[in-house]
């Protein structure tokens, strides 16, 4: 009887045991199925950051290559412009745009408490420096795009026919009815040259963080994928 009433006892005990085993088991595969989700969205978020990089900083080329076109033209007695050519100058130096990123996965992923030890501590702390990064890139850029209502309204002072859409100027494709001004005015104003010279700087500045956070990105996903593999 004794025996018996063991036996029963070991197997009650090897049960427990056993089901917390399992318990164990299934929320250890619940949580790497879960960090594996995360950093799939992680990785997938920072490649589209990657790529808004990439689009603004082609853009950045072509308005700061704009603006030292336009540059060149400015003098005490500058040559007779064309409108058409003035115009597409102007549009060109409104085009870059802002930029803005998507953070949603990241900071999800920073604020949980998976993936804390070994290389994934130093992928979280290097994630969380790129995430400021990205704030100070943001800010940048809107203080580049809060620029323009200067060049705007002084170029409105000088040609008062001109029109503005959103504090963007439009010059390309008037006809000579509705666009009756020598645009070789604007380029005798040295003000609005000592504007549009700060703006490209401001621009070849923005251009050149936009390629170091671009580089810092391609490295993290680099350095997540690698951690994957382990």
């Amino acid at each position: 009887m004794w025996s018996r009433l063991f036996i029963e006892g070991i197997v009650i005990v090897v049960s427990i045991l056993l089901a917390f085993a399992i318990d164990a088991w299934w929320s250890e595969r619940q949580e790497a199925e879960e960090a594996r989700l995360q950093i799939d969205r992680v990785v997938a978020e920072l490649e589209a950051s990657a790529v808004s990089l990439e689009v603004q900083i082609e853009r950045l080329g072509v308005t700061t290559d704009a603006a030292k076109r336009f540059l060149a033209k400015f003098g005490p007695e500058p040559e007779p412009v064309d409108k058409a050519v003035a115009g597409e100058l102007f549009n060109y130096l409104f085009a870059s745009g802002t930029i803005s990123f998507d953070r949603s996965a990241s900071q999800r992923f920073l604020a949980s408490g998976l993936l804390t030890k070994g290389g994934w501590l130093e992928i979280r702390h290097d994630l969380s420096g790129l995430l400021a990064q990205q704030d100070s890139s943001e800010r940048r850029s809107v203080e580049l795009r809060r620029m323009r209502p200067a060049i705007n309204q002084h170029t409105a002072r000088l040609v008062p026919s001109l029109d503005a859409v959103l504090g963007h100027p439009v010059m390309a494709d008037y006809s000579p009815s509705r666009f009756p001004y020598d645009p070789t005015v604007l380029f005798s104003d040295m003000y609005l040259e000592s504007l549009i010279a700060d703006y490209a700087i401001r621009m070849e500045i923005n251009r050149g963080g936009h390629r170091e956070l671009l580089e810092a990105h391609r490295a993290l996903i680099q350095k997540i994928n690698a951690a994957r593999r382990l």
